[in-house]
Formats: C-alpha cells, structure tokens, sequence
C-alpha cells in the first residue's frame, strides 16, 4: 500500500479513438472529479497569548503512525498565515506554544486550524494557558476537546 498525503488531487481521463468508423472525439485529457484525502483537522478557535501568559497547543497521539502536520493560522485582520509544518510522534505527547505554531505576530493570532495526515481519532488536542507570574496553567478545553 501507498500512503497518500492529506491534499486534493485531481484526476483525468484520456480519450482514445478506436476507429474511423465512430464519431470523432476530443482526446485531450478530460477533468473527471477530485479526490479529497482529508485526515484529521483539530480546530483551536480562540487562541492568544496576552502579557505575561504564554499558549500552548498541546497534541496527544494514540496512534501507531508518526501524524505529519499543517497549520493555518487565522489573524484578527482577517489574512490568514502559514504556521508550523511538523511530525507528532505516535504514542507521544507533543507540546508547543503559540509563537512556534503560529510565527507571526501572537498579539494578531485569533484561531489555527491543525491538519494532521492521520486517521480521525488519532490525535486530540488541548489548548493550554500559563501565567508566567503565578505558574498557574489553565486547559482551556480539555473537557469539551475540539472539533
């Protein structure tokens, strides 16, 4: 078997003639559909990291296969940026702010939406806040867990 990337594929059909006796046909090559591989999208919809408290995204994977990883991240100016592209570990715990998830400006960041190239299930997500004077950490959504 071949693994496919999450993405979006098109695909195509080549139209070959048979004969003179039929009706001629176009053989250029002919849209025939897309194929959407879709793994699994954990959704964080209200990030930020204010003065003096540092954000976490924190990724658990249950799974027996390393899960590649995209981020998109969303801004309050309503321009969406490249975040981080990276591996979560199977059967690991992975931890990361928000400056590296998402390296732009953290003050802009309003949401992220994680793809990662595994089955949905796999891997589930909290959101976490700690507060750099206090030490408090505070899991934002760890009992309602994402989308």
């Amino acid at each position: 078997t071949t693994a496919i990337p999450v993405g979006k594929y098109t695909t195509a059909v080549d139209l070959v003639a048979v004969g003179t006796t039929v009706e001629p046909i176009d053989t250029a090559a002919t849209n025939s559909g897309e194929i959407v591989r879709n793994g699994t999208t954990l959704k964080f919809p209200a990030l930020s990291s204010g003065k003096n408290t540092t954000t976490y995204l924190q990724l658990v994977n249950t799974g027996a296969l390393n899960a590649p990883m995209t981020t998109e991240c969303f801004l309050s100016d309503g321009t969406t940026v490249a975040g981080l592209s990276d591996t979560v570990p199977a059967n690991t715990t992975y931890r990361n702010t928000l400056d590296k998830v998402c390296p732009t400006d953290t003050a802009k960041v309003q949401s992220a939406v994680l793809t990662l190239a595994v089955p949905e299930g796999n891997v589930n997500g909290t959101l976490m806040r700690k507060e750099a004077i206090t030490g408090v950490m505070t899991y934002v959504n760890a009992s309602a867990g994402n989308e």
